[in-house]
């Protein structure tokens, strides 16, 4: 196994410290880079989907969560051979009752928030919507 001698040494270590000062912005700090003391951030969101329907496939909805916007209608449709439900985590906000393999269900949302919502029918049916203005 080759030694490091000191000169080694450093040069990789100078090499690191510059690698990790660009990625950790310490370049002000090490005397390079751009004298301003603000940043500019961009914000970010994910926007709403085109998804309008959701499937409930072997005790589970496809897609799990979807994000629209207010005014969307979404129906479920149950695709499993047992009945399943879409109901509100918060009662009284929406419960489609019991659906038959086969049936569908509509609901629309009226005003942003996020809705997360299960099945009585299955444990790991579970999902959320997120409403945007």
């Amino acid at each position: 196994m080759k030694k490091l001698t000191i000169p080694s040494l450093v040069i990789v270590l100078s090499l690191l410290l510059s690698s990790c000062s660009m990625h950790l912005g310490l370049s002000g700090l090490l005397g390079k880079g751009s004298d301003s003391s603000t940043k500019t951030v961009k914000a970010t969101h994910t926007p709403p989907s085109n998804v309008t329907a959701i499937s409930i496939n072997n005790g589970k909805y496809r897609p799990k969560n979807v994000a629209v916007k207010v005014g969307t209608t979404l129906t479920w449709t149950n695709n499993d051979d047992t009945p399943q439900s879409v109901t509100s985590d918060t009662p009284g906000v929406f419960d489609s009752g019991a659906l038959a393999p086969g049936a569908t269900w509509q609901y629309t949302f009226s005003k942003e928030g996020t809705f997360p919502y299960h099945s009585t029918g299955t444990a790991e049916a579970y999902g959320t919507v997120t409403v945007t203005p």
